[in-house]
């Protein structure tokens, strides 16, 4: 049986202050984040409560509604309510998950979640890699030619290959009758193609 915690904000918060709490420095290193905008859904990678770019330049949070940061310890899943404020959630597995006094996570939501059994998923994210490719160890571009272009924290994607998004689905009991369903998902990285 899989545990999954959770640490939730008690107030309404900015993107930057969930990034910088100190539960989410402590288990998101290297972590990628997915940001959506009204005009874009858009990668980022999170390195000491910052999220930087392909340009490696700070992202403007202002225009972000959505944003979700994860790697395989954790997910920090942010939603923006009114005016730059949101609601703030934390997710793993990790039973050592302190309550952080002080800090913007700091009550858990419910009980945690104890899942029957965790299924791995993977989404295919659309476009190939690109030719030339980025000069970067830690960015590619993907490319259709039906949307355009796509840059992803992956450095050193060859040309043809795909990256997928890694994730876990949460199952559990949904009723008294021992009916099992997804409960909930948790993103984990992503992994590119071996051909």
């Amino acid at each position: 049986m899989t545990t999954l915690q959770w640490r939730t904000s008690s107030q309404l918060i900015t993107l930057a202050d969930a990034l910088n709490a100190e539960c989410s420095v402590a288990l998101l290193e290297n972590a990628v984040a997915l940001l959506y905008t009204p005009r874009s859904c858009q990668f980022a990678r999170y390195q000491n409560g910052t999220l930087l770019d392909a340009e490696e330049q700070a992202v403007d949070f202002d225009p972000v509604f959505e944003a979700r940061v994860f790697n395989s310890k954790a997910e920090l899943r942010w939603l923006n309510e009114t005016a730059g404020l949101g609601r703030a959630v934390l997710l793993s597995e990790d039973e050592t998950l302190p309550e952080f006094e002080q800090s913007v996570l700091d009550r858990p939501t419910k009980s945690p979640l104890s899942a029957v059994r965790t299924i791995p998923q993977r989404y295919l994210l659309w476009g190939k890699g690109h030719e030339p490719a980025i000069e970067s160890d830690t960015w590619s571009i993907l490319s259709e030619a039906r949307i355009g272009q796509l840059r992803v924290p992956v450095g050193q994607l060859k040309a043809g290959q795909t990256v997928y998004l890694q994730a876990i689905e949460y199952l559990a009991e949904v009723d008294c009758f021992g009916n099992v369903a997804v409960v909930e998902e948790r993103l984990l990285g992503l992994e590119v193609s071996k051909s």
